[in-house]
């Protein structure tokens, strides 16, 4: 596990002046033109590098001192660090009465991604987040003038890493899924207000109908009810789900399964995701040049 502190070679509680004076002394001392042909040394650079460049930035910091290293996966799964305190009411206080009281921390993230409305698949759902990451918490209680503070150890969740990876292709997905339907909303305007038959209106009509392929493997767009995905079969999203929802449940390491299917998905998607982006960027700008050509306002992804 990296630690950056230890890396600079200050306490957790250093100041910024403290942290820029060691970062300036160990890249003078490692830098590769005072180090050539020397791979350690150059190893050396790229870590002291990495820990300022987060240490330096109080928002950064602040992620990494509540995640640790892992911090980064937290954002691009798109959670607010500050999210654990809901376990305790988002910090707002807890109801007390006479005599004995207690409180319960759930350390569980919120899921960092929800199903959209109308999606209809086998097995899915919401989903629960990942547990904080491991180390010392304190909690403090708080009554008038009186408080009390007790430190406490959260242990490894073994599903910490791949569930918050999952969580975050599952986030993607459903954002791309977004921008699809924004920008093909615009294409059928478009289409009504051009014709069909215009230059503009076929030209709409071949990117709607190409984003309409990828959203037909993103989700099932045939299922309206319930039942429906007796009939439908489910596309990307709902194995994304369901893996996220066996990732997160069990308190125990992923399955060899889980692993396997996560290996064989993640590569299918991504492809995917690069096709997503360039009929949002490439093809649309294309397309927006012979829509503005006819008068027609530009298709802005949202």
């Amino acid at each position: 596990v990296k630690d950056y502190y230890q890396m600079l070679g200050v306490a957790r509680h250093a100041d910024e002046k403290e942290i820029k004076k060691a970062f300036r002394k160990l890249a003078r001392e490692f830098h590769p033109d005072m180090n050539p042909d020397n791979p350690e040394a150059e190893r050396k650079f790229k870590e002291i590098n990495e820990a300022y460049e987060v240490l330096s930035a109080p928002d950064k910091r602040g992620k990494y001192d509540r995640f640790g290293a892992q911090w980064e996966q937290y954002e691009r799964a798109g959670v607010n660090p500050n999210d654990f305190a809901r376990g305790f009411g988002g910090g707002g206080g807890i109801t007390a009465y006479q005599g004995m009281n207690a409180a319960t921390w759930n350390p569980r993230l919120p899921s960092p991604y929800s199903v959209p409305p109308g999606i209809v698949m086998w097995g899915g759902g919401g989903g629960q987040g990942a547990k904080l990451k491991p180390g010392t918490y304190t909690a403090k209680v708080t009554s008038g003038t009186w408080t009390a503070t007790q430190s406490f150890n959260l242990l490894p969740d073994p599903r910490f890493t791949m569930t918050v990876d999952i969580g975050a292709t599952t986030k993607r997905l459903y954002d791309d899924l977004a921008r699809i339907r924004g920008v093909k909303a615009q294409l059928v305007e478009h289409i009504k207000t051009a014709g069909a038959t215009s230059n503009a209106g076929k030209a709409a009509q071949a990117l709607h109908d190409k984003l309409f392929e990828s959203e037909s493997v993103l989700t099932q767009v045939q299922g309206e009810g319930g039942q429906d995905s007796l009939n439908f079969p489910g596309r990307l999203d709902n194995q994304w789900v369901v893996l996220y929802g066996n990732a997160s449940g069990a308190e125990r390491w992923p399955v060899r399964g889980v692993i396997e299917r996560y290996n064989d998905l993640l590569p299918e998607t991504n492809a995917l995701f690069a096709a997503i982006e360039t009929a949002l960027t490439t093809d649309l700008a294309a397309y927006n040049k012979v829509a503005t050509g006819a008068g027609l306002p530009a298709v802005v992804v949202k």
